[in-house]
């Protein structure tokens, strides 16, 4: 059986602090278990009024890797810049630093990354955003 990043005592604490901030700043998102074990919050932003879009955020190998940003609605097309090949989002001009991010922090990157998505749908130009 596969182990995962929360099956120890270290884990158990990160999950615990993971799911303490998001509760705090993000109580509308919920976090999900695949049948394999994997752990993603999934919710609901709208970096704009009455615009909503539905964010994911994977773990993955965390705290190894950065958790991913996904847009899991509405569909953003192919030729949208700034992501990845697998269609997650490109959040970060420096290191991503694990004891200084939480799922909450990768939601307010999320958050500023869609905000330049929407110029950039306006504008035709991706503007110099904190995040891209």
């Amino acid at each position: 059986m596969e182990q995962h990043w929360y099956d120890n005592p270290v884990g158990r604490e990160r999950l615990r602090l993971e799911v303490m901030a998001m509760a705090e700043h993000f109580p509308k998102f919920r976090l999900r278990l695949s049948s394999v074990g994997r752990l993603w919050w999934v919710g609901i932003v709208e970096p704009i009024p009455n615009l909503p879009f539905a964010l994911a955020i994977h773990y993955g190998r965390f705290p190894v890797e950065e958790p991913k940003l996904f847009v899991e609605a509405p569909s953003l097309g192919s030729a949208v810049p700034h992501r990845y090949q697998d269609s997650s989002l490109c959040v970060h001009q420096t290191p991503w630093l694990p004891d200084r991010s939480t799922a909450a922090s990768m939601v307010g990157l999320g958050c500023e990354w869609l905000a330049c998505y929407l110029i950039w749908q306006d504008a035709g130009v991706w503007p110099l955003c904190p995040t891209a």
